[in-house]
C-alpha cells in the first residue's frame, strides 16, 4: 500500500491502496515509475497491455554498509542509536594535525573547537555539555585500544572514524562513555601484491580577519579624548598630549606574528604479504609553524601492523603507532598585541634592551615582543599504543576473538 505510480515524464499518477490496488488512464506505449520509501524504484513498460503486476525490493544499498560498533561490527539496517561513520576518503585530504580538526563540520551533532595553536588538540564536544564538573571529553578507541587522546595520530593513517552519540554507548564502554565514543581504525594492509604509496603536502597559513589597530597619531587622539572626558568629570585642568612627541609608531600584531606559517606532512607506507599474511609499515613526519613567532610542532610516527592466517580456523595479529612530539611554546600575547599602545619600538634606540611602555606614562601596558622573546617553554614525549589480538572461527557463522591493548 502506498506505492506512487507515476507516468514518466508527465505530471499523472496515483497511489496504490491498502491491498496494493490502483487504477491509471494511460496511453499504450507509456511508460510506468513505481516507488516508495525504503524500495527501489522501477520503470515498466505499458506496452499496450491492460494489468501490469510489480513487486518492489527493497534498497539495502546503504544498510548493508557495515559500520564498526563497540568490539564488533554490525550493518546499518540492525542499528538502534546514532552512529556517523567518515571515512578516509573525506579524511586525509585536509592538511591537519590530527583527527579532530578534520572532523569539524563532518558530524552532525558534533561540536569541534581549535585553539589555533600548532599541534594543540582541539576541544570535542558530542551533542553538547554532557557534564559540569568533570571532563566532558568523549572516549577514544584507537584499534580497540580505549584512550583519552588522539592528538598522537595523524588524519592519513586513519581508515574509518565512528562517532557514537548516544547513551547506547555506555553500554559497552560504560560510565566513560556518557560524553560519546569515538571509534578510529586505521589503515591495514588488504592486499597480496607489494606496494608503497607515498603521500605529502606543503603550504603556508596567514592569519586573516585581524582586527585594525590605530597608528601613533590616532592613538594619541583617543588618550587625549579619555583623558579629558575624566578631568572634566573631576572638575581638574587638562593638558593634552602632543603627538608630535610619540613619533615612533609600530603594529604590534606584524611584530608578534609571522605573515607565512610554513606547514608540511610526508607519510610513506609498504605493505605486501604471501598468502593469508599480510604486512604494513609506514612512518609519516609533520611539522606545523605557528603564526608566533618561536612557535612550532613536530611529530613523528612510526606504525606497524601484521596480520597472520595460522589455519583457516585461526587468526592472530597486531598493530602499534610509536609517535614522538617536539614543540617550541609562545605565550598567548594576543590580546597583550591589541592593547599595547603603538607609540613605542619593540627595543631602545641601541637595539640591545626592550622597551618598557610602563615609562611612557600611558598606562600599565606589557612589551609583547618582550614577552614573547623571554618565554622559554619547550616540550616532548614520547607514546606507543598498540593491540595484539587472536581470532578463532568455529561452527562456520561464528568467531571468538580476543584483544589486548596498552
Amino acid at each position: 500500500p502506498g506505492v506512487t505510480v507515476m507516468v514518466v515524464g508527465k505530471q499523472t499518477g496515483t497511489v496504490t491502496d491498502i491491498n496494493g490496488n490502483y487504477s491509471i488512464s494511460v496511453e499504450g506505449n507509456a511508460v510506468l515509475r513505481f516507488s516508495f520509501v525504503g524500495m527501489k524504484t522501477q520503470e515498466i513498460p505499458v506496452n499496450n497491455r491492460a494489468r501490469i503486476d510489480v513487486e518492489l525490493e527493497p534498497a539495502v544499498s546503504q544498510l548493508s554498509e557495515v559500520v564498526v560498533v563497540g568490539y564488533g561490527s554490525t550493518k546499518k539496517m540492525d542499528l538502534t542509536g546514532s552512529v556517523t561513520t567518515v571515512k578516509s576518503d573525506k579524511l586525509g585530504y585536509q592538511p591537519a594535525a590530527n583527527i579532530g580538526s578534520v572532523l569539524q563540520g563532518k558530524v552532525a551533532g558534533v561540536q569541534v573547537t581549535n585553539s589555533g595553536a600548532p599541534g594543540a588538540a582541539p576541544t570535542i564536544r558530542i551533542r553538547g555539555l554532557g557534564t559540569v564538573n568533570s571532563s566532558a571529553d568523549p572516549l577514544f578507541v584507537v584499534d580497540g585500544v580505549v584512550t583519552n587522546d588522539i592528538s598522537f595520530l595523524s588524519p592519513t593513517d586513519i581508515e574509518t572514524t565512528t562517532v557514537l552519540k548516544d547513551a547506547s554507548a555506555s553500554a559497552i564502554y560504560g560510565v566513560k562513555a556518557a560524553n560519546g565514543v569515538i571509534i578510529i581504525t586505521t589503515k591495514r594492509n588488504t592486499g597480496n601484491k607489494p606496494a608503497m604509496t607515498y603521500n605529502a603536502y606543503a603550504g603556508f597559513q596567514t592569519a586573516v580577519n585581524e582586527l585594525p589597530l590605530a597608528n601613533n597619531t590616532q592613538y594619541i587622539e583617543l588618550v587625549n579624548e579619555k583623558n579629558k572626558l575624566q578631568k572634566e568629570a573631576a572638575g581638574q585642568s587638562y593638558t593634552p598630549l602632543d603627538p608630535a612627541n610619540f613619533p615612533n609608531y609600530t603594529n604590534w600584531y606584524d611584530e608578534v606574528m609571522r605573515s607565512q606559517a610554513f606547514v608540511t606532512n610526508h607519510d610513506i607506507g609498504f605493505s605486501g604479504g604471501t598468502g593469508k599474511n599480510l604486512y604494513f609499515f609506514g612512518a609519516g613526519y609533520f611539522k606545523q609553524d605557528g603564526l608566533l613567532h618561536n612557535q612550532t610542532y613536530e611529530r613523528l610516527n612510526l606504525r606497524s601492523s601484521i596480520d597472520m592466517e595460522v589455519n583457516k580456523h585461526v587468526k592472530v595479529g597486531y598493530s602499534a603507532t610509536l609517535s614522538g612530539f617536539r614543540t617550541n611554546d609562545a605565550p598567548s600575547v594576543f590580546y597583550d598585541a591589541y592593547v599595547a599602545p603603538p607609540v613605542f619600538k619593540p627595543k631602545m634606540d641601541d637595539d640591545s634592551t626592550f622597551t618598557n611602555p610602563v615609562d611612557l606614562g600611558l598606562g600599565n601596558f606589557s612589551n609583547p615582543a618582550a614577552s614573547l622573546y623571554y618565554y622559554n617553554s619547550k616540550s616532548n614525549g614520547l607514546r606507543l599504543v598498540g593491540s595484539v589480538y587472536a581470532e578463532i572461527g568455529f561452527a562456520k557463522y561464528f568467531t571468538f576473538r580476543s584483544q589486548y591493548g596498552t
